[in-house]
């Protein structure tokens, strides 16, 4: 097994975003939905990073899983219900500044909606 010791915590945040990207990509849900809980308490242990990275990162978390728990469910959800999601989605979006990875997070939501 191949383990790698960062020694930067960009490095390491780094690391977890692309592991993330590539679950979701492979539409791996479980998966990513427990990168993002290790990835949160990464965050919010590491002494190393500044309170706007903490609370940025943080930000993307919360939005990403949203948007996670939706494509996992969303062939399930009627179209009342899809709309809310996204409705939701949309407000947290919005609401959720500074956010880490924003052109992504974007992306993701823009094509769930599709």
């Amino acid at each position: 097994m191949l383990q790698v010791d960062f020694t930067d915590a960009s490095y390491h945040l780094g690391a977890k975003i692309i592991q993330l990207k590539s679950y979701n990509a492979l539409q791996e849900w479980e998966a990513a939905l427990s990168l993002m809980e290790a990835y949160r308490n990464l965050v919010q242990r590491d002494k190393q990073l500044s309170e706007y990275r903490r609370i940025s990162n943080l930000n993307m978390l919360k939005v990403a899983k949203k948007l996670v728990l939706l494509a996992q469910k969303s062939a399930y959800l009627s179209d009342d219900k899809l709309k809310k999601e996204f409705i939701s989605i949309q407000k947290a979006l919005q609401k959720s500044q500074p956010l880490a990875n924003l052109d992504w997070i974007e992306t993701e939501f823009k094509n769930l909606k599709t």
